[in-house]
């Protein structure tokens, strides 16, 4: 089986997949020419790299044009979409998701911003798009800079429900506002459709999986990526 490259290039951070039929390798950089940097150790070993972006620039690929596919929200997947302009990477979010657990499914992406994607039976019927648990950090830092708040705590998970000074009553609004407005989501789509599974993704994704006892996998964009090209590559065998 083939070495292929998977790339996300997200709001923030760029990730890079190596794998043949699942992801078995990642890297995380912050700009493009580190990015690129791995890319080009691994050209020789692999036939192709996928990529997809959700920023408007545009990176640099001339050297190893031949070997680079963009995926696009053109390209032909077997769900069918709720809305043409729904971007790539909760494309191939859905699709991995679906892969894995099947349908009903929700697809919960806790990034810059939060993303709800719902699916059945290989139809996407739409989603939610809600602020992300960074811009309530950045609240804290904007707004409220005179009392001295760090949010940063809230990396650590170790958040309690009642906080005992000012920095812990920031991260526990942060992290049990944010519990209760997702799982108040959930609970609304399980109301109206039984049997809906969950997966959480995301760099805040995990709070899917210490708070609420989802399934959370961060490198769900880079597995939906690689899926999509095999099944690509497996139409182009076929011509």
């Amino acid at each position: 089986m083939a070495w292929k490259l998977a790339v996300d290039i997200g709001t923030t951070k760029i990730k890079v997949g190596l794998g043949t039929t699942d992801i078995e390798k990642v890297w995380c950089k912050d700009t493009w020419e580190e990015a690129l940097s791995i890319i080009e150790q691994y050209l020789d070993k692999v036939t192709t790299v996928f990529i997809i972006s959700v920023r408007d620039t545009t990176v640099n690929i001339t050297p190893h044009r031949d070997k680079f596919v963009w995926l696009t929200k053109e390209t032909p997947t077997p769900i069918q979409w709720a809305y043409e302009g729904l971007g790539v990477d909760r494309r191939a979010n859905v699709i991995a998701g679906h892969k894995m657990l099947g349908s009903p499914l929700l697809v919960i992406d806790m990034g810059t911003a939060t993303t709800v994607d719902f699916l059945i039976d290989r139809k996407h019927e739409g989603g939610l798009i809600l602020p992300g648990v960074s811009y309530s950090c950045e609240f804290y830092h904007k707004k409220l800079p005179h009392l001295n708040i760090k949010p940063e705590f809230v990396i650590t998970g170790q958040v309690p429900l009642i906080g005992r000074n000012t920095n812990e009553c920031a991260a526990a609004g942060i992290v049990w506002g944010e519990v209760a407005r997702i799982e108040g989501i959930i609970q609304r789509f399980k109301q109206q459709t039984e049997g809906v599974k969950i997966i959480f993704t995301g760099g805040w994704g995990w709070l899917g999986a210490k708070f609420m006892g989802y399934r959370y996998d961060v490198h769900l964009t880079l597995r939906g990526i690689l899926w999509i090209s095999c099944d690509i590559l497996s139409k182009w065998l076929e011509l």
